[in-house]
């Protein structure tokens, strides 16, 4: 007799799949949900410092930034602000870098015209944390060695300064940069002319010091997998490690209006031309387009396009050298040329990858964070990139076309 006939799947298994299913969607969304959330910074002030921290989960490292304003801004002499910061990286033994990768921790320094930044990343656990309290407060205390540090730095960035003026690319980069910031102190080298590096003096190198990491820093950025208590605590200790003292504002004057081309001569052969560009800062996500997109055109066209490292500000530094019998290029013209929707696609990947190390790499979105804050970008920022919707082709070569804030330079015989 056969064998009564039975479904492949009954009521149970269907539920089980379902509920399977269920669970598998919920706990997608619930990860999508920890990922936007470990975007979005807890902020509280402590003494006179801005702490902003960010939680990752399941993160092995720490990282912590240390923002001391202004850089080179406000300096005395153009240069001040470098010597300071290779004298402040001579005060450990054998070298800030050094003295903390003994203790597995990566240390760099980062200064800008507007900024100094301390940097430190550093596995996460409490011994490593004390170690680097511990390295931080050695590092801002003041040295007898200090003045000798000062001026080793001073003649070596005195003789880099020299080969600076020798060299026509970075002559004509830095009038481009003139002319976008005429008679404004981002216009000058950020490690200093050879004027300025001439007269400084220890004292001044000194007295920099003192108001820079001699006082609080104006912020504090976490990025640990500890949880908002935790990390409140972990500011408290690091923050009572160094100065209390809050630092004075620095009076700095607001950019101006670009002014006319440059022209330079010296005796050459051959002839450049140089385009300092300021990209729009309020979004990022435009922001990256338009830098990828430009710095890809300026390649097809032979040119050289690299982002502006001495500043906060979104700048573009686009360098042209050819014969004398050549003609320089039309750069209103250049930056002006429509992005096709194949160009789009292609940087639409890119970003994508970008959205994608937010989620990835810890460092990365600590860095990321930090610029955005350092140009007065809400909190939230970094959410709101993470989830930018596509950009369109018409806005992206809508602002193409509105991109005026330039400075241009020519050296030619």
């Amino acid at each position: 007799m056969a064998e009564p006939y039975k479904p492949l799947f009954n009521r149970t298994y269907l539920k089980i799949i379902v509920w399977v299913v269920a669970i598998v969607i919920v706990l997608l969304q619930w990860r999508e949900h920890q990922r936007r959330d470990a975007l979005i910074p807890s902020t509280w002030k402590s003494g006179a410092t801005d702490v902003v921290s960010l939680t990752q989960k399941n993160s092995d490292s720490d990282v912590w930034i240390l923002t001391y304003s202004p850089g080179a801004l406000a300096e005395t002499h153009s240069g001040t602000a470098a010597v300071a910061r290779d004298t402040l990286e001579a005060r450990l033994a054998q070298g800030a870098h050094r003295y903390f990768l003994d203790k597995e921790i990566d240390f760099s320094t980062q200064l800008t015209q507007e900024n100094l930044k301390l940097i430190v990343q550093l596995p996460a656990d409490d011994e490593h944390r004390k170690a680097a309290r511990d390295g931080l407060k050695a590092l801002i205390t003041p040295s007898p060695d200090d003045s000798q540090h000062a001026r080793e730095a001073q003649t070596r960035l005195l003789a880099e300064a020299h080969l600076f003026a020798g060299q026509p690319d970075k002559l004509v980069r830095q009038a481009a940069l003139m002319a976008l910031f005429p008679d404004h102190p981002m216009s000058q080298p950020l490690t200093g002319t050879r004027q300025g590096l001439a007269q400084l003096t220890t004292d001044e190198v000194q007295d920099y010091l003192a108001s820079t990491v001699g006082k609080a820093p104006s912020r504090l950025l976490l990025l640990s997998n500890q949880d908002s208590d935790d990390q409140q605590q972990e500011s408290h200790l690091l923050l009572k490690a160094l100065p209390q003292t809050p630092a004075t504002p620095a009076q700095i004057p607001p950019l101006p209006t670009p002014g006319e081309a440059l022209h330079l001569k010296r005796p050459q052969l051959n002839q450049q031309a140089a385009l300092a560009v300021a990209l729009p800062e309020d979004d990022p996500e435009k922001n990256m387009a338009l830098r990828l997109w430009l710095t890809q055109s300026a390649q097809q066209q032979g040119f050289n396009a690299t982002p502006w490292y001495d500043s906060e500000a979104a700048v573009l530094l686009v360098f042209w050298q050819g014969s004398l019998e050549q003609t320089p290029p039309d750069w209103s013209s250049w930056l002006s040329t429509p992005m096709s929707q194949n160009n789009l696609d292609d940087i639409q990947s890119e970003l994508n990858k970008a959205h994608r190390a937010l989620d990835d790499e810890p460092f990365t979105r600590a860095r990321w964070l930090d610029l955005m804050l350092d140009r007065n970008l809400p909190a939230d920022s970094l959410k709101r990139w993470r989830d930018a919707p596509p950009l369109k082709l018409t806005d992206i070569n809508q602002s193409l076309r509105s991109l005026n804030r330039i400075g241009q330079a020519t050296l030619h015989p």
